[in-house]
């Protein structure tokens, strides 16, 4: 767990499996101060937990009927527009007149290749880390 706490902040949903086991869907926002990126932590929990009734009181994660099966969609980053948007207004802010419209969107679409589109992957567990 981290020292500063942010993992309080958790979002968490379940997926019942059935009634002696059910998936913890936790959605973690990003932490500046233990360098934190944001992720989707699933867990698959059965009723010998110690924490079962605890998650029991969670809500169900909200499935939408599309075609013939049911999803959730979790958003893992900004939307393309929205990020563009901020970081072309952080660059001409930082940069003043040295940035014209053009240059802070040409930065905003390399941070968006460079960063965002390299997410959302599977990292490997490493013992002792949350």
């Amino acid at each position: 767990m981290c020292e500063c706490g942010c993992v309080l902040g958790d979002t968490i949903y379940r997926l019942p499996i059935d009634v002696e086991s059910c998936y913890v869907i936790r959605l973690r926002c990003g932490c500046r101060s233990c360098d934190g990126c944001p992720v989707v932590i699933v867990e698959r929990i059965d009723a010998t937990a110690a924490h079962w009734s605890e998650i029991q009181e969670c809500p169900v994660l909200p499935l939408s009927p599309v075609y013939d099966w049911t999803e959730a969609t979790i958003l893992c980053g900004p939307l393309p527009y929205d990020f563009r948007k901020a970081a072309q207004e952080i660059a001409a802010k930082n940069f003043d007149d040295d940035i014209d419209e053009d240059l802070a969107s040409d930065f905003a679409d390399e941070l968006w290749d460079e960063l965002i589109v390299k997410s959302p992957k599977v990292l490997p567990y490493k013992k002792g880390t949350t």
